[in-house]
């Protein structure tokens, strides 16, 4: 990457040292008036924030969120902070590309008016034909949008967006910005970083040494009046910095669908070998390039062939389909299935959702996709089934066992029982959950650009570099490496530590309380405490009660209620848990306060809920609707 950020460095220092400087265009070039950006959030949105604010966490130790070329290729987020931070937004002058972001997240396509405080990065950042917007978008430099879903020609630029017929004017547009262009390249803000004594960054270019933020700063007392420069970044406070309630209807453009916490992953690694790999790696096995290795495909293919579903791992809602592809996972490692001995069986696992899985257009609902990779710090436990095992039905009839398992997880009868529990599982990932975008895959040729993007906005969590996949793919552990570990008995059995009727007790419990398949209960019944809270879970919402986690509401979610009152329900809901929880002391308070938190909790997760008999696969009425079965 070095060798190649060093090219083009050193052709546009030639450039910019050969022309004129008392412009803010880079000659040869017209000025660049317009450029476009594809961003999930609704216009409604954007106003409420005052436009596209830089995600700069001022915390910032472990990367330079003032360097371009981070800002371009990262890190992006901070390791000590785990958030994405950045000094830009990123804007294009390339339609084609920012409706590939926008078609991503079924977002719009805005058109904006450059200012001096954008950054001309074409020509350091031609993939992408950046203009980086330093400190932020103002609401009022956004002429207009295209909704999402709507097609363009081929080779339309930005000029043409406005005449587009389904072209929406933003009536609040600031007619002062009109005229105005961005600037030419910066070359002092791009270079490969270099930590100063007093822990502010430069780059190895810089000759004086001055720190990359103070470069930044007096580029922006230049020219950054005319867009309210007041001497510090961003130009507007990010929306998760503070408290946010969201106004009723603003979130239609994004997914519907409710952040889910839990997922199960079917697989036939021994949870040995998963921790040796450091997860589960997609089926790529070397970094993006030419052309990818991938396994079972050619050495004379192409890039272009990658599906989606090479870059990703998949994870599934339903406990029966997870099973049933841990089956075939581990059965297709052994020739003759009839004869497959014990090391044949696969295991389900447990994994606590995080921002790089989800959903994809025109797959399964159950179904979610993690980008890059699954961590094992985020797989919460796991479970050996046996083989060709039947899996358990749920009927309307089970309303009343739900509530009486739902009673025994709050109270930790049934925790450590089933799954067994992973001791390397962080807590970190407690307040997480998955995107709720759905990602559109539509276009082949454009998927590693997609899903890095992707992974850009939602990866930090999970320590993306800018790289796939999350893992080292050297660690990769085959099927014929796997049989022949377990064949040896070079790897432990995946209860070990556990008594020897652990597996067929757990499975008397799952057939008894088959609730315990659905991600709400299974997840409750791994995470101790109650502190990330099942509340949040049930209801399909993101609640953190104390916590700073960003509470998440979504209009058209099974609960129906205006955004304030869901927050202020679902904080309720927190504090009753935890006092609960502290009552369990007291044998007869605690089975009242039980049985009333249980029945509120009921009421809220599903007033009417019937499952029919004839089809047991979905839990009707509940958030996020959650299948159960495979």
């Amino acid at each position: 990457m070095f060798n190649r950020w060093l090219g083009l460095l050193l052709s546009t220092v030639l450039c910019f040292l050969l022309c004129p400087r008392n412009s803010h265009a880079i000659p040869g070039r017209k000025s660049i008036q317009l450029v476009v950006r594809g961003d999930e959030h609704p216009p409604e949105v954007l106003k409420q924030r005052n436009g596209m604010p830089a995600r700069l966490d001022i915390r910032t130790t472990s990367h330079d969120p003032y360097n371009l070329l981070n800002h371009f290729d990262g890190p992006f987020y901070d390791k000590s902070t785990r958030r994405v931070s950045t000094a830009y937004v990123s804007t294009t002058i390339s339609v084609t590309h920012a409706h590939s972001i926008g078609n991503l997240n079924k977002g719009f396509l805005y058109l904006i008016q450059a200012t001096p405080n954008f950054i001309d990065a074409t020509r350091l950042n031609p993939e992408e034909l950046e203009v980086a917007a330093l400190g932020g978008v103002l609401w009022g430099q956004i002429r207009g949008w295209i909704p999402p879903g709507v097609k363009l020609a081929n080779g339309i630029g930005p000029e043409q967006l406005a005449r587009h017929e389904r072209f929406v004017e933003n009536g609040e547009y600031d007619g002062r910005f009109d005229g105005l262009v961005a600037s030419e390249a910066q070359m002092r803000l791009f270079g490969e970083p270099k930590r100063l004594s007093d822990g502010t960054w430069t780059t190895e270019e810089s000759s004086d040494g001055e720190s990359t933020e103070k470069i930044a700063s007096g580029f922006m007392d230049r020219v950054g009046e005319v867009v309210g420069w007041k001497g510090k970044f961003p130009l507007m406070k990010h929306v998760e910095d503070e408290p946010t309630t969201l106004e009723k209807g603003v979130s239609k453009a994004a997914s519907q669908q409710p952040a889910e916490l839990v997922v199960f992953h079917g697989d036939y690694l021994w949870p040995e070998e998963v921790k040796k790999q450091g997860g589960f790696l997609p089926p790529v096995t070397t970094p993006p390039g030419p052309t990818y290795a991938i396994v079972g495909m050619d050495s004379d293919q192409k890039a272009d062939e990658v599906k989606w579903s090479s870059l990703t791992v998949s994870t599934t809602l339903e406990f029966g389909k997870a099973a049933k592809e841990a089956e075939a996972e581990a059965e297709a490692e052994v020739e003759e299935e009839a004869e497959a001995p014990h090391h044949s069986q696969g295991v389900v696992y447990v994994v606590k959702t995080t921002p790089n899985m989800a959903r994809v257009e025109g797959e399964a609902p159950g179904q979610l996709y993690a980008v890059g990779g699954i961590r094992w710090e985020q797989v919460m436990g796991w479970i050996q089934l046996p083989k060709g095992v039947e899996m358990p039905k749920l009927k309307s009839a089970d309303r009343g066992k739900f509530r009486h398992d739902l009673k025994r997880v709050f109270k930790g009868e049934l925790r450590d029982t089933v799954f067994e529990p992973n001791k390397d599982y962080h807590d970190k990932f407690d307040k997480l959950a998955a995107s709720q975008q759905t990602i559109n895959m539509a276009d082949p040729a454009g998927t590693e650009e997609m899903l890095r993007d992707f992974m850009k906005r939602n990866g930090a969590a999970v320590g993306f570099d800018g790289n796939f996949p999350l893992l080292p793919p050297g660690n990769r552990i085959t099927k014929e490496a796997s049989l022949n570990n377990k064949q040896r008995k070079a790897v432990q059995q995946p209860h070990h530590e556990q008594p020897p009727d652990f597996a067929s007790r757990a499975w008397q419990i799952l057939k008894q309380s088959a609730w315990l398949t659905i991600p709400l209960v299974a997840g409750l019944a791994l995470i101790p405490g109650l502190d990330i809270v099942g509340i949040p879970l049930a209801l399909g919402e993101v609640a953190a009660g104390e916590t700073e986690a960003l509470v998440a509401v979504e209009e058209g979610a099974a609960v129906k209620m205006e955004a304030e009152a869901v927050v202020d329900e679902a904080k309720g809901l927190v504090q009753e848990a935890r006092e609960f929880r502290k009552g369990l002391g007291g044998a007869r308070a605690a089975e009242a306060g039980s049985d009333a938190w249980v029945e509120r909790l009921l009421e809220r997760l599903d007033r009417e809920a019937v499952i029919p008999e004839e089809d047991p696969g979905w839990l009707n009425g509940v958030p996020g609707r959650v299948p159960v079965m495979g």
